[in-house]
């Protein structure tokens, strides 16, 4: 945005052109006089005058327009000039918000905008995504007021970016992690089972001194005892040794 060079000092001239919404001058376009409205060294509300370059083809013509909303200019001398407190705070010199607020007055004004529910606008600059939320507040009188909020998706879009470029390493390790749990797992349940096998064979073999360690008390475990040349009463002799 290129900067402009506008003053307002007592004394000095001044002509506002804007735009007559519902008995409520909305001004246009700031300058020194009537001739100097389109001149470059002017202050423009940008936003209202696009909405209007946009509003005017919906009419018949374009005195239907204005007879609709009319256009008013108004000449006179600066007397005094004030300006809002907190000039310098990040609502006010953050002209990308300023902007957007603005356009959604000029959309406000023209009735492009009536939702009665929270909304939530997408909106891009700079190749930047942004999300504008507009919350409709009503007061104790039945006036609307509106509460909007706009942040930048930038950081987001940079972490999915960065996560993307890692999506096959953390696949790979998430592969590799259920590998070893499944692994682990695997020789942990099976392991009893080939002991069992081997005593089978040994078994088979007319060999009976075959002896598996039992080391926990579940179906497994019995299972264990089982083989045993005494069998589950031999176990428990073991395991009362053992808590001994």
């Amino acid at each position: 945005m290129r900067p402009i060079r506008f003053s307002l000092i007592s004394s000095s001239s001044i002509a506002i052109e804007g735009v007559l919404i519902n008995n409520q001058l909305f001004p246009q376009r700031i300058g020194s006089s009537a001739a100097n409205l389109r001149e470059e060294n002017r202050l423009e509300n940008e936003p209202l005058v696009r909405k209007e370059y946009e509003v005017v083809p919906r009419f018949n013509s374009p005195t239907e327009y204005h007879e609709r909303y009319p256009s008013i200019l108004v000449q006179g001398t600066v007397t005094q000039a004030r300006v809002p407190n907190g000039t310098n705070e990040s609502r006010y010199t953050n002209h990308l918000f300023l902007e957007r607020i603005k356009a959604f007055q000029a959309d406000l004004l023209y009735g492009d905008f009536s939702a009665s529910a929270d909304t939530v606008m997408n909106y891009e600059a700079n190749n930047v995504p942004y999300k504008i939320v507009v919350k409709r507040l009503s007061n104790q009188t039945g006036n609307d007021g509106f509460l909007i909020a706009m942040t930048s998706l930038q950081p987001v879009n940079e972490a999915a970016i960065v996560m993307r470029h890692y999506y096959g390493y953390i696949a790979a390790a998430a592969l590799l992690l259920v590998l070893l749990v499944s692994f682990y797992y695997a020789r942990r349940i099976a392991r009893p089972f080939l002991r069992m096998n081997d005593a089978t064979q040994q078994i088979a073999g007319l060999d009976f001194t075959a002896r598996i360690p039992v080391n926990s008390d579940d179906e497994i475990g019995s299972l264990s005892c089982s083989y045993r040349p005494a069998g589950a009463g031999y176990c428990a002799i073991e395991k009362a040794g053992a808590d001994a």
